[in-house]
């Protein structure tokens, strides 16, 4: 965490979104507290959406959403990805200019090499 902020150390930091549970296997800390400890320490808007829950206390002057991919099926996100998927992606397929698929690549076989 360290090596970001050090990163962004004079840069503008424009928030973060958080998704996942940790920031690396074995480390404790989890990634909405990794993000907003980050944003926290940056210099920028002060603010981190979250696709995870918060559990504990947000950093004073850090603003914070919940974003729920359910929750874009009824906004204008939902709307625009439905007309989308009706026009422009059928289109697309049929030109080839969007692949559906990459692919498949055998690493193993078993249960044991996933």
């Amino acid at each position: 965490m360290a090596d970001i902020i050090a990163m962004l150390e004079g840069k503008i930091c424009a928030g973060a979104v958080a998704i996942g549970n940790y920031a690396r296997p074995g480390n404790g800390m989890a990634v909405r507290e990794a993000y907003l400890e980050i944003v926290e320490k940056s210099q920028g808007k002060k603010f981190v959406a979250m696709a995870v829950m918060l559990q504990g206390t947000v950093l004073e002057g850090i603003a914070t959403k919940f974003i729920s991919g359910s929750a874009l099926k009824d906004n204008e996100v939902g709307k625009v990805v439905v007309e989308e998927s009706r026009t422009i992606l059928p289109e697309a397929l049929k030109a080839g200019s969007y692949l559906y698929a990459l692919e498949p690549v055998i690493v193993g076989k078993g249960l044991e090499r996933i």
